[in-house]
């Protein structure tokens, strides 16, 4: 029963990191193309980072939001396939959306990394 209540608080904590915090601004990457080198930066209430992944090839532009769809999670990253009209490429379009400074330059893979430790702390909690 324990478990059970640390998870599912574990849960609601993780589901709530990317929350915004009022009208805070945060500092975000501005860069419109894969350039690793990129230090332009922007203010917004949200930071995102948008892949496009096709034929082996990524474009990812990074950048400021003021305002997000409501569907859209914040600090999580969403996956769509993107089929090509009259073309066998198949493609990905990949967003993610935090609210942290300069949290979009970040691999897609941190959200995952906080869930896992989430779930490795549970598993250690019910065990003992």
């Amino acid at each position: 029963m324990m478990y059970r209540l640390f998870l599912a608080i574990s849960l609601l904590f993780i589901e709530n990191i990317g929350e915004p915090t009022g009208d805070r601004l945060h500092e975000c990457y501005n860069c419109p193309g894969s350039s690793p080198n990129c230090n332009d930066v922007c203010e917004g209430r949200y930071c995102y980072k948008a892949e496009f992944i096709a034929d082996g090839y990524t474009t990812v532009k990074r950048g400021c939001l003021n305002e997000t769809d409501g569907g859209i999670q914040i600090g999580l990253c969403e996956e769509t396939p993107s089929n090509l009209p009259g073309s066998d490429l198949r493609a990905v379009e990949r967003m993610c959306i935090c609210t942290t400074d300069r949290c979009n330059l970040a691999s897609t893979h941190s959200a995952f990394i906080n869930l896992f430790v989430v779930v490795i702390a549970s598993f250690i909690f019910y065990n003992l």
